[in-house]
């Protein structure tokens, strides 16, 4: 089990020591599910490039995390969120009714449809 090093940072403290992750850190990642649902939620909800998310992460958190490791808390997900795209579709599937929204839209004048 991986141990987590915490620093107090305080005029009159600055000790680093270890400490046991918290109970729902995975074994097999440093990262916590918070941290996993931030990055997951800001890559596919504003399509922050990897590079610029490691940078933001550390700006904002003082992490140093590589490209690599925040593909692969994406690659992570993919099963949970695959799976729950498969209930959803299921669900919408057995419906006697499926409502679909044709709201237009006005893009360079002409009226376009969202889909």
């Amino acid at each position: 089990m991986p141990s987590a090093e915490l620093c107090r940072a305080g005029p009159h403290c600055a000790t680093r020591f270890k400490a046991a992750p918290p109970a729902d850190m995975p074994s097999d990642s440093p990262f916590g599910v918070k941290l996993r649902a931030l990055v997951i939620y800001l890559r596919c909800m504003y399509g922050i490039a990897f590079a610029r998310l490691a940078r933001l992460l550390h700006d904002l958190y003082g992490l140093t995390i590589s490209e690599g490791a925040l593909i692969n808390m994406l690659d992570a997900a993919i099963g949970a969120f695959a799976a729950q795209a498969r209930r959803i579709r299921a669900r919408l599937l057995s419906s006697s009714v499926l409502e679909s929204d044709e709201t237009g839209r006005r893009v360079a004048y002409p009226l376009a449809h969202c889909r």
